[in-house]
């Protein structure tokens, strides 16, 4: 046997792709292998101290008490929703890419809404890096037939004081923990293809679904499950689905 550096952490299997290839990867590795890099210990306290915020600013129905691993995902919450707008997802399409619709603010906004309006919730976490368009979207939720009682609100509205001041000082990726750790508990949540972060995030949900195999793939959306939505052409962006570790 092979005597492997002290500087090294793990030993990778021989075969890495696709990383959920079952004839490289055991079922347990392709559950578990994804929870090997915990998330840094302040993003989890903002991410916290986030959805005590959002539970005790809107009244929301959430008992912290009864989310856990078996039950991560209350009915009744809030919606979340990641709007990918910012300028790096807007002008990377390559020219004439038919997806590139899904990059504009105006196509991933009425999406958002229909669903969230198909729906009994009212509450909209929104992570987006784009402060404009976030008060846009808030608009235009409250002008939407049936909208008026919608409310939009996001991590920078919900943190204040101490840990706000802590938020401030993280660099904008590890500020990105925080949306992904919320948006792990919304009771329905909206991306978008293109974006690696929503799969992430409807891929980690999808744990706990009770649909059958590669279902959420197979329409009516890119992934569809009860807890998630991805809006894209159907079988597109393969990769995330293959290869990203829930």
């Amino acid at each position: 046997m092979a005597t492997l550096p002290d500087s090294t952490l793990f030993k990778m299997p021989p075969r890495l792709w696709p990383l959920k290839d079952p004839t490289s990867n055991s079922p347990s590795t392709t559950i578990n292998f994804g929870r090997i890099l915990h998330v840094r210990r302040d993003a989890y306290t903002l991410a916290i101290r986030t959805l005590e915020s959002l539970v005790k600013t809107y009244s929301l129905p959430i008992e912290f008490s009864k989310i856990n691993m078996k039950n991560p995902i209350p009915v009744n919450g809030f919606f979340g929703a990641h709007l990918r707008t910012v300028i790096d997802a807007v002008e990377g399409w390559p020219v004439g890419d038919p997806m590139s619709r899904y990059g504009r603010y105006d196509v991933q906004s009425q999406l958002y809404l229909d669903q969230v309006l198909n729906s009994t919730l009212s509450v909209i976490y929104v992570a987006s890096g784009n402060a404009t368009e976030v008060a846009k979207f808030a608009a235009n939720a409250r002008a939407r037939p049936g909208g008026q009682d919608l409310v939009v609100t996001t991590k920078y509205k919900l943190l204040s004081g101490p840990d706000l001041m802590v938020f401030n000082s993280l660099a904008w990726d590890q500020q990105a923990l925080v949306d992904f750790l919320v948006l792990m508990v919304a009771s329905q949540f909206a991306g978008v293809a293109h974006s690696s972060f929503a799969w992430n995030v409807a891929l980690k949900r999808h744990r706990w679904s009770k649909m059958n195999g590669s279902d959420h793939l197979k329409g009516p959306l890119m992934l569809s499950d009860e807890y998630s939505q991805i809006y894209g052409k159907i079988g597109g962006y393969p990769e995330y689905a293959a290869n990203i570790w829930p």
